[in-house]
């Protein structure tokens, strides 16, 4: 096995709102995909780096309880930070560093209420 992570999701309330916040926040273009009535917004990555989504499902809710996710970033974490609130979020965790894990990282809540972390390396 060579990595624990294949896929991830992160709820919506509203897709639209979500999808501006995350493309403003990480300054990326999100991919819409409808995936037979269950719309999706991905995540670009290369292979063979992890995938995931934006998804809006009834049975589905943004929380700020449970498992974290940390959304790779390619530029300036402190920027990045910076634009956290103006696109609709708040920040939980400063950037900060680990010992031993390379790049700098810091937590979220996004516009939809969801827990997030996006690390630089």
């Amino acid at each position: 096995m060579s990595d624990a992570l294949t896929w991830f999701e992160i709820p919506t309330e509203d897709l639209h709102r979500a999808q501006r916040f995350y493309e403003e926040v990480l300054q990326v273009k999100l991919i819409p995909y409808d995936n037979d009535g269950d719309p999706m917004r991905l995540f670009p990555a290369p292979e063979p780096f992890v995938k995931g989504s934006l998804v809006y499902r009834e049975e589905q809710k943004p929380s700020m309880a449970g498992t974290q996710v940390y959304l790779r970033l390619s530029g300036d974490v402190g920027k990045a930070e910076a634009r956290v609130k103006q696109a609709g979020g708040s920040i939980i965790v400063p950037k900060m560093t680990v010992p031993g894990v390379p790049g700098e990282m810091f937590s979220m809540r996004d516009s939809e209420g969801n827990l997030v972390g996006v690390h630089g390396l």
